[in-house]
């Protein structure tokens, strides 16, 4: 679905200063080690790199509110493998703030905009 442009363009306004607050808050933050179910190490300990907000591909515009489709670039400390701003895995920003804590976010950053924020 398609916003109107002034709105999608406040949206994009209030995503960025979200994802500035929600980066003073968990850049750098450390997630152990975890394996799949066959009991196999699938990535090491991880620090976050990025907050990466849903919605700035315009395909997915709608989706800029809603923090579930936000997610968290994780780079593993011992991968040496990696370039310079390269990331292993991505996750969820809910492994490193509570649901209720970013629905709150959410409400206050977009609230009057005219986007759909997650409840």
């Amino acid at each position: 679905m398609k916003l109107d442009p002034g709105v999608y363009a406040k949206a994009k306004e209030a995503a960025t200063a979200l994802k500035t607050e929600l980066g003073s808050m968990i850049l750098g933050r450390k997630r152990p080690s975890f394996s799949c179910g066959c009991g196999a190490i699938s990535y090491g300990e991880s620090a976050v790199v990025e907050v990466l907000p849903a919605g700035l591909d315009p395909r997915y515009e709608n989706q800029i509110g809603l923090w579930y489709m936000w997610f968290v670039k994780m780079r593993e400390d011992n991968n040496h493998n990696l370039a310079p701003g390269d990331y292993s895995y991505s996750t969820s920003l809910s492994f490193f703030v509570k649901p209720s804590v970013l629905t709150e976010m959410f409400q206050r950053h977009f609230a009057g905009i005219g986007v759909k924020v997650a409840e």
